[in-house]
């Protein structure tokens, strides 16, 4: 429909022709030539502005400019009219008419540096200011080469040499239109550019057929030259008629690349374009000081305008790169606050689902030994035994839910890691299959570590074991020392790690390997691709734990079908190894007559501790309160040889009330007792030198033998 109405344009054409068919030449067919004209180019702008209605960003600005540039020149006719047919005298060189044909031009120059990555209307103000220094150089050449040696040989050499000058930048112009419509970096942008030089080159052809026409055959607006001029226009309204927004999308603008060469030149030409432009206004100043000051003063203007879009642009991209990296932390922050909910929300399920089923069978026996008024020897055998094996199953998993959480307590050694393997060998030969090779590679001169021995066994168990149940079909399983010293880019590359000397374990398999998604989880707790019933998911999560409780660090490198290998980091120390003393565990059965002091909070476990206490020989005396040692200390006229305390209380902690009682009593010794390692007595997982400790959950046998074991020590 819009080419249809864009065809109806033509109609004017045909009226003009009729004019020149009917009228005789003179002032009414020049007038109806003239008014002609002018319905062209206000039909051409207003289907410009049509089509800039329908457009979004640069293809709106572009048909904006284009209604701008050819509703000037339509006004610039009517100028031209209302002298020529009107008043019927020549069009003076008037101010008024040189600015609407400026206005003609500088739109069009604008068109052409429209650029989609610039800003969304497609304006880019540097180059356009840049072309306007460049202007200034231009004109200041053509006046003082051209134009005052046109003037001083005559008006009509003037004449010839400003239409001369007119065709010829018209035709540049058009030119760089046609250029642009092919090497331009969006369709978008080639597709406006080809319609832009269409109309220019029409125009640039019907410019210089009018202006021939005008200087050297003499003819008047009446004429048939003057038909060349309507056409242009013409054109243009079929060109932004035929415009169709939506098949003219506009594509990802290509990402400049960084070149120092390009930028160097660019930043250079912008300090000496003003200078050349001041260097040619010393020579113009002598014919004209007003030509002169206004080109170095327009110049200076652009310049300084050029540096501040540039440095607008500039503070533009760094609030931005501020802004995308707030909320990138922020995204960041989101991620990791749902992905530690989501390993928290797993860490929940398993201990609750873990510890229901302890508790299943603990009330359940427990139940049935009350329910059953007689049970026998045999009854309340089995029952206290399937509650005891339920407990410790409960204290099993409390102690790796302490070391995945690196809250275990741990009693490191100076230890080799190559005498670990030895002395683990035999153990590993019985829990391996017959159809896994057992791979050993000691490091010569390998380094020493420090760390518990009992935890690096159990991490060695562990990793082999998985290891083991990596290979159903059997392979070969490698276990390797080796010194490493990690540099800051390896430290760059795995967060968490220090550079620095370490002693490197490394237990490979010929497994089925794991893809990158189960390697993202593996030391979460209760994570485990193994099918129910083999695999508690806490294996890893220990491991984990323990090597990051002992300062180091631990990668996985995996691919599937493959196999895995764990890496294992421990600082190394330059101290040497210590020998290692295995002791046997105090049998439970050890009795004394000494009087022992017993603070807990918890009324189960104090009177747990106490008949155990009782039951071996000793005097105990209880404190329902801590409040009340002082007390108790004063009124016992006998000694009071060890004071057995939980470390954790309501009231007081452990080590203030053993300050408290040591002031009374000095020769007293001290066992501490927790279920936590409480920073009180432990400093990042190590117990404190001098200290005694029992851990909770605990047997009558390990409380009677801690406890002689602490009162048999030598008094300090």
């Amino acid at each position: 429909m819009s080419r249809r109405i864009a065809w109806a344009a033509w109609v004017l054409v045909v009226i003009q022709v009729a004019g020149f068919v009917f009228l005789k030449p003179g002032s009414p067919r020049a007038l109806l030539s003239n008014l002609t004209q002018i319905a062209a180019c206000f039909t051409a702008a207003g289907f410009c502005l049509a089509a800039s209605r329908r457009s979004r960003d640069m293809a709106r600005t572009f048909w904006a400019l284009l209604a701008v540039s050819l509703a000037s020149y339509g006004l610039s006719n009517v100028v031209w009219t209302f002298y020529e047919n009107w008043r019927q005298t020549a069009v003076p060189f008037s101010p008024i008419s040189q600015f609407l044909y400026l206005c003609y031009d500088a739109p069009l120059v604008m068109a052409l540096f429209l650029r989609e990555s610039e800003d969304p209307s497609g304006l880019d103000w540097q180059r356009s200011l840049d072309f306007v220094q460049m202007l200034m150089v231009a004109f200041l050449i053509y006046y003082d080469f051209l134009f005052l040696r046109a003037l001083h040989r005559g008006l009509h050499s003037l004449e010839l040499m400003e239409q001369a000058m007119t065709n010829i930048l018209n035709f540049v112009l058009a030119g760089a239109f046609v250029l642009r419509s092919f090497w331009g970096r969006t369709p978008l942008v080639r597709s406006l550019c080809r319609r832009a030089s269409v109309y220019l080159v029409v125009y640039a052809l019907a410019a210089g057929v009018g202006d021939y026409a005008l200087t050297f055959i003499h003819a008047t607006s009446g004429a048939w030259s003057s038909l060349a001029w309507t056409v242009p226009f013409i054109v243009a309204a079929i060109l932004a008629a035929g415009f169709d927004p939506s098949a003219e999308t506009a594509s990802k603008v290509p990402a400049e690349s960084w070149n120092q060469r390009t930028f160097l030149l660019k930043n250079i030409g912008l300090a000496v374009m003003p200078l050349t432009v001041w260097a040619l206004a010393l020579r113009a100043a002598d014919h004209d000081r007003i030509v002169a000051y206004g080109t170095v003063i327009v110049s200076l203007v652009c310049y300084g305008a050029h540096l501040t879009i540039s440095q607008y642009r500039n503070h533009q991209i760094v609030e931005a790169l501020r802004a995308s990296e707030e909320r990138y932390r922020l995204v960041f922050k989101q991620l990791l606050q749902a992905e530690k909910m989501q390993a928290i929300g797993r860490l929940a399920g398993g201990v609750a689902h873990d510890f229901n089923n302890v508790l299943t069978v603990i009330l359940g026996y427990a139940q049935q030994l009350l329910d059953n008024r007689t049970p026998s020897a045999e009854i309340v055998h089995r029952s206290a035994g399937h509650i005891l094996t339920a407990g410790e199953r409960a204290a099993s998993l409390t102690r790796q839910l302490l070391a995945f959480g690196r809250k275990q307590l741990l009693q490191p050694t100076v230890l080799n890691l190559n005498v670990v393997l030895v002395d683990i060998d035999k153990m590993l030969r019985r829990l391996i299959s017959e159809n896994v090779e057992i791979v050993t590679k000691p490091a010569p001169k390998l380094g020493s570590v420090r760390a518990d021995i009992g935890q690096i066994e159990q991490v060695i168990l562990n990793l082999a074991i998985n290891a083991r149940d990596a290979m159903p079909g059997g392979g070969t399983l490698t276990l390797e020392t080796g010194n490493a010293d990690l540099d800051e880019s390896y430290a760059q590359e795995h967060a968490g790690v220090r550079p620095g000397s370490y002693v490197m374990l490394a237990i490979s398999d010929t497994g089925i390997g794991m893809d990158a998604e189960t390697q993202a989880h593996i030391f979460e707790p209760f994570f485990t691709t193994k099918e129910d019933g083999k695999g508690s998911g806490m294996g890893l999560a220990t491991v984990y734990g323990v090597v990051q409780q002992s300062g180091g660090h631990i990668w996985v490198y995996s691919e599937p079908g493959r196999g895995s290998t764990f890496k294992l980091y421990l600082p190394r120390v330059e101290e040497a190894a210590e020998t290692a003393a295995k002791t046997q565990a105090p049998a439970p059965t050890i009795r004394g007559t000494e009087t022992i002091l017993v603070a807990e909070d918890d009324r189960q476990v104090r009177d747990l501790a106490v008949a155990i206490l009782k039951a071996c020989g000793y005097l105990v005396l209880v404190l329902e309160s801590v409040l009340e040692a002082e007390r108790v200390c004063q009124q016992h006229q006998g000694s009071i040889d060890l004071l057995l305390t939980d470390v954790i209380m309501r009231e007081m902690s452990g080590p203030d009330l053993a300050q408290r009682l040591k002031k009374l009593r000095p020769r007293t010794k001290v066992l501490f007792m927790s279920g936590y390692t409480d920073a009180a007595i432990v400093h990042q997982g190590v117990l404190d030198p001098g200290i005694a400790f029992l851990p909770k959950p605990f047997t009558p046998s390990s409380l009677a033998g801690k406890v002689r074991q602490v009162l048999d020590q030598p008094k300090a």
